[in-house]
């Protein structure tokens, strides 16, 4: 994970996150083109760390026949109050 932070004329960071992902398949059980949904979650808190916003996403990604992994690259932009945080995390889906 990286991120670039930016100061804004009013005092919020803008963020903007690289994530990393590796995607993985057994090609035993699956060789045919497949799309992989990897569910996230992003939550802004304050400097008192209150939840400011939250938000849930899927990062969407296609595999080609006999390709058994990727490595794409998850890009957002957030917007964090002075003194507040970011929480990003992937989502369970059981």
């Amino acid at each position: 994970m990286r991120a670039q932070c930016t100061a804004e004329a009013n005092g919020d960071v803008l963020m903007t996150v690289n994530a990393g992902l590796k995607l993985t398949r057994n090609l035993a059980e699956n060789a045919e083109p497949d799309i992989a949904v990897v569910p996230m979650m992003t939550a802004i808190l304050d400097a008192d760390d209150q939840v400011v916003s939250n938000d849930s996403f899927g990062y969407k990604n296609g595999f080609d026949t006999d390709l058994e992994r990727l490595l794409p690259v998850v890009e957002f932009e957030l917007v964090v109050p002075s003194g507040g945080r970011a929480v990003i995390s992937l989502t369970p889906t059981r």
